[in-house]
């Protein structure tokens, strides 16, 4: 589920950056630890499309975003926090149980079980 949800978190928060701050697409990637081709990808919808506008049509998903957004921007070279505010999105998305469609498609053993892993 990390190569769904990231890389769609990374969507957006590369967006917010760039469309909300101003920001550069090199110094988002700089901030955001990746490679300025991976936000360039991010930005024209190459790459991490696909699962963002299922988590995204959530408001509680949105908010903890623009706090990630905004640690970045507050701190950018604190990498640590940023990655404890991701960890936290993560389990808000699978207590919404944003995933379980996506992940039954992926392991159709679940489609039978009445799984409760995200809850």
């Amino acid at each position: 589920m990390t190569k769904m949800v990231l890389p769609s978190l990374r969507v957006d928060v590369a967006r917010s950056l760039v469309n909300d701050y101003g920001l550069k697409p090199i110094n988002v990637a700089k901030m955001m630890d990746v490679t300025p081709a991976a936000v360039t990808q991010y930005l024209k919808g190459v790459r991490g499309r696909g699962f963002d506008e299922t988590i995204f049509r959530n408001g509680r998903i949105k908010r903890e975003v623009d706090d990630v957004v905004r640690e970045i921007v507050k701190n950018p070279r604190d990498h640590s926090q940023v990655l404890r505010k991701l960890c936290r999105l993560c389990r808000v998305i699978r207590q919404e149980a944003l995933i379980c469609d996506e992940c039954k498609k992926l392991s159709p053993a679940l489609q039978d079980l009445d799984c409760t892993l995200c809850r």
